[in-house]
């Protein structure tokens, strides 16, 4: 079977955690070959661990440069309706080419891990072939300051996700419960339940790839007593300056210790920081293609500062790394995301931006490494693979000329 997975440019959770599903599926069905439909810089992403993304893939134009530029004009994640016309267009643009460049009826399948650009594919939605959705949201929230954007992209969504064959529901499952859909025309837990298959967060990273503690920390050049730090700005500039304040979190919290920090940076795909040397924390930046296989090292870590991306939490929590979760202002999904991980799993703690200062970092480290777990749930690396066997029921019953199915079984969240 040919499977032509198609991930969005918004950063680099969606590429991660849909490389892993790629990896179990092949598990679970060696017959699929998957071509990967990734533009810049999830390209080079899929290209760190071995994958060669489908040529096409280098011509497209990358959505991440947008949410950049407005983040540094604004200070705030919000996504504008000026900004979601301006992602439409390149939408678009993208869409077309891999119109001319591609023939979908080549493949047996297609998953859209919230690629905006297929779902703008009218010759895709009119393909013989399965569609699925993957998402871990399924609409914007109707509150005043997303009301216009939710108008019109929740009017789209609701024509595209309608065409699918299946949708592959990743987020918290708490987000579907309490909203009402007024262009859906129910409730989005009602809709989901009859169109969606629910799975719940899926981590980056399968099990069996986690290094071990000491061969991670090898890999990184750091011993086994020192306390270490990540910090990470998953894919983009947006929330660059965690940077110094972590740093500066770090070397209060070594006064606190007594003994010298190693801070372990992964930047952002397309940063490239200048990080200024302090005494009584050792610094080491990941650069290059070093930064993308983060999600193999995290064993490495004591504790962490990072964004609130789903990916970044779900790949911590498989790992049982303790942190400090900070959502980028004015990001609805990172907002919930970090208040509904504290709440799912003691190892976190939450800090807004403004209230981001080294005594208080510090000293949130400290509680959340505290509440480290000793055993790992595996309940996440059951996601992923729950999310693989979808996808591969869903192929094979549309070889046999079948409807995928899409009740499940659980209760309505």
């Amino acid at each position: 079977m040919r499977l032509l997975y198609a991930v969005s440019s918004v950063g680099l959770g969606h590429v991660a955690r849909s490389r892993a599903i790629a990896e179990a599926l092949k598990r679970i069905n060696p017959s699929v070959t998957v071509d990967f439909l990734a533009p810049p810089p999830t390209n080079t992403y899929l290209e760190a661990w071995g994958w060669k993304p489908h040529p096409v893939s280098t011509m497209l134009e990358p959505l991440s440069p947008i949410v950049e530029e407005f983040y540094e004009k604004t200070g705030r994640a919000r996504i504008s309706l000026r900004m979601a016309l301006r992602e439409h267009k390149v939408v678009l643009r993208n869409a077309r080419l891999v119109e001319e460049q591609m023939d979908f009826e080549f493949y047996d399948g297609a998953v859209l891990d919230e690629s905006w650009e297929l779902l703008e594919s009218p010759k895709l939605l009119k393909s013989s072939i399965t569609k699925i959705h993957l998402a871990d949201f399924l609409t914007y929230p109707y509150k005043p300051s997303h009301l216009p954007v939710a108008l019109v992209v929740n009017r789209f969504l609701k024509r595209r996700l309608e065409r699918m064959d299946l949708c592959i529901f990743v987020g918290f499952p708490e987000k579907l419960s309490g909203r009402w859909l007024p262009l859906f025309g129910e409730k989005l837990s009602d809709w989901a339940r009859r169109k969606a298959r629910i799975v719940g967060p899926v981590p980056p990273i399968l099990r069996e790839e986690l290094l071990p503690r000491h061969k991670a920390r090898s890999m990184l050049g750091i011993d086994e007593a020192s306390f270490t730090l990540l910090v990470s700005l998953g894919g983009t500039k947006a929330g660059r300056e965690i940077i110094g304040l972590a740093l500066r979190g770090a070397a209060e919290l070594s006064k606190r210790l007594g003994e010298k920090i190693i801070v372990v940076l992964a930047p952002g795909a397309s940063l490239e920081p200048h990080v200024a040397r302090m005494e009584c924390v050792r610094t080491i930046i990941l650069r290059g293609l070093q930064r993308y296989v983060v999600p193999r090292l995290l064993k490495a870590f004591d504790s962490s500062v990072t964004l609130a991306g789903l990916s970044t939490i779900t790949g911590l929590a498989a790992a049982g790394v303790p942190g400090v979760l900070v959502p980028l202002p004015g990001h609805f999904e990172q907002e919930e995301n970090a208040a509904l991980a504290v709440k799912r799993w003691r190892l976190f703690r939450r800090l807004r931006p403004q209230d981001l200062n080294p005594a208080k970092l510090a000293s949130y480290i400290i509680e959340a490494s505290r509440s480290k777990p000793s055993q790992v749930s595996d309940g996440l690396f059951n996601n992923l693979e729950e999310a693989a066997a979808a996808i591969s029921e869903a192929l094979k019953q549309g070889s046999e000329g079948k409807q995928p199915k899409y009740l499940q079984d659980n209760d309505t969240p």
